[in-house]
């Protein structure tokens, strides 16, 4: 092939492979890189796959995400909008059936360009959508960038620019356990869970708990609470306080509808 031949090809099969790329948030930057599987003739979805073997990459082309033109088509709300409205979108997408998941809120974490609506900003709230897969879908991770939009599909590497529910920052921010206050309204607990409680609280919980230690335990990030979130958010609702706790953990916890439970072990031990 001639040289003047090969440069064109080979442009047009690696602008192929970042729209790829970026639908499954991979890094393919280093255009040098790609040489090699264009010359022993991999299509560029076979060119990821052998890079990036850990990563589940459709089998065919048809199963890529669609383009936000598209879905700002269906959904009647122009790409003009979904600035600033991260949560609304995400919302429509599934409410539209174009994408088979669920709506999250909480933090992201991730790259910000200079000229970005959110330069600067030192906590930064976003909407994205946990498909039924468990996969990430991000509908508007391009305002960040400053790129053109698109609907990204997010990449292992990626998945620590999202905090479902914000509970990464509550983690990282958590407090001691308030001092028990008697003068405070009081909540019976069920015996069931008062050892739990004892160990969290740093105290013998006999039966009753606080307003304060009430709200303390309801804001416990779920990376803390694990297995226990569910019983502890359950008999929280059973006594009237569900309100306590942040929703979009309710929902992650409870809601049957939601992909993703906590289910890992507990950090608390009775």
């Amino acid at each position: 092939m001639e040289l003047e031949n090969y440069d064109l090809h080979f442009d047009c099969w690696y602008e192929e492979l970042c729209v790829l790329a970026r639908k499954f948030g991979l890094n393919v930057s280093d255009q040098g890189a790609w040489h090699e599987p264009f010359d022993d003739d991999f299509s560029p979805l076979e060119a990821l796959a052998e890079e990036y073997p850990y990563v589940l990459i459709p089998t065919e082309l048809d199963e890529a995400l669609p383009s936000a033109e598209e879905v700002a088509r269906v959904i009647n709300v122009p790409l003009e909008r979904w600035p600033g409205n991260c949560f609304g979108i995400a919302m429509a997408i599934v409410n539209a059936g174009i994408i088979k998941g669920t709506a999250v809120y909480g933090h992201y974490n991730g790259f910000v360009a200079d000229d970005s609506l959110f330069a600067g900003k030192p906590l930064i709230h976003h909407g994205w959508i946990v498909k039924d897969t468990g996969h990430l879908i991000d509908p508007t991770r391009w305002v960040f960038e400053s790129e053109k939009p698109y609907l990204c599909l997010v990449g292992p590497r990626q998945l620590v620019d999202y905090d479902e529910g914000g509970n990464i920052w509550r983690l990282r921010n958590a407090r001691p356990a308030p001092a028990y206050d008697h003068t405070e309204k009081q909540y019976q607990l069920c015996s069931e869970l008062r050892p739990v409680l004892s160990v969290m609280l740093g105290r013998k919980v006999s039966g009753l708990i606080s307003t304060s230690e009430a709200l303390w335990v309801a804001n416990l990030s779920t990376h803390s609470l694990g297995i226990l979130a569910k019983p502890i958010y359950e008999e929280f609702i059973r006594l009237g306080i569900g309100a306590l706790i942040p929703i979009d953990n309710v929902r992650m916890v409870l809601g049957t509808f939601h992909p993703r439970k906590v289910t890992e072990d507990s950090g608390f031990e009775p």
